[in-house]
C-alpha cells in the first residue's frame, strides 16, 4: 500500500515466495546449474543457494564496486568465480572475506568458455583493456582501443574473442590479445557508434 518493493525468489511449481526482502536487487546472475543466484543489493553482493525448498543466503564483505553503468554480476562457466564490478570472488561456502580480491579495474564483461580467463576494461587514457587469469590474479595480456567496450563474444573453443568498440567489431587471439582482423559495422541508428551485441555460430567460424 506504501508503494514499497520487494526482490522476491520464487518456487516455479507452487509459486510460493522462497525469500523475500524489502527493496529490489538490480542486478543478478543465477550460477550455470541454476543451484546458485549471485544478487547485488543496494551495491552489497548476496549468494543465494537452492536446495530442495530451502534457501541458503549469504551477505558477502565489501561493497561489489558495481552500478549500473559498470554491467552485471557474472558467473564463471564452471560456476567456480564469481565477477562482479571490480571485485572478484571463489565460490565457497566459508570464509568469503579470504576468497574476495578487488582488482585494479573498472568492469569485468566476458568469460572465456573454459573459465581460465576474463576479459576486463581497465579504463585509462588509452582506453586499456586486460585479459586475466583467476587462478593468477594477474592480467596474461593488455591492449588498447580507441573507444570503450560495448560488446564482447568469445569463440565456443576460446580461441579467439570478438569486440564492439566505437563502431567497429575487433577479433583478438583469446590468449595473447593480438588483433587478428578489423572491420566497419553496420551500427544500430539509435546508438551511433556503437555494436550492441556479437554472437558467434556454434562452430566458432562465423558471427553476426
Amino acid at each position: 500500500d506504501r508503494g514499497d518493493s520487494y526482490t522476491a525468489i520464487l518456487d516455479t511449481q507452487t509459486m510460493d515466495p522462497l525469500y523475500l526482502q524489502l527493496g529490489h536487487d538490480f542486478m543478478h546472475e543465477f550460477s550455470s546449474d541454476g543451484t546458485r543466484l549471485l544478487a547485488v543489493h543496494g551495491y552489497i553482493p548476496c549468494v543465494f543457494k537452492f536446495e530442495a525448498d530451502k534457501v541458503a543466503f549469504w551477505r558477502l564483505p565489501g561493497r561489489s564496486g558495481l552500478s549500473r553503468r559498470q554491467g552485471f554480476p557474472v558467473w564463471s562457466p564452471n560456476g567456480q568465480w564469481m565477477l562482479g564490478g571490480n571485485s572478484f570472488w571463489k565460490s565457497q561456502e566459508k570464509d568469503w572475506a579470504k576468497s574476495r580480491w578487488t582488482l585494479p579495474i573498472d568492469t569485468i564483461v566476458s568469460w572465456s568458455p573454459d573459465s581460465k580467463r576474463f576479459l576486463a576494461y581497465a579504463g585509462g587514457s588509452g582506453i586499456e583493456h586486460e585479459l586475466w587469469s583467476p587462478h593468477d590474479r594477474k592480467p596474461l595480456a593488455a591492449f588498447e582501443q580507441n573507444h570503450g567496450l560495448f560488446a564482447a563474444s568469445w569463440s565456443p573453443d576460446g580461441s579467439q574473442f570478438a569486440m564492439g568498440s566505437g563502431g567497429e567489431v575487433v577479433v583478438l587471439n583469446g590468449t595473447s590479445g593480438q588483433i587478428l582482423r578489423r572491420w566497419k559495422a553496420a551500427v544500430d541508428p539509435n546508438e551511433p557508434g556503437q555494436v550492441p551485441y556479437i554472437a558467434w555460430s556454434r562452430r566458432g567460424n562465423t558471427w553476426p
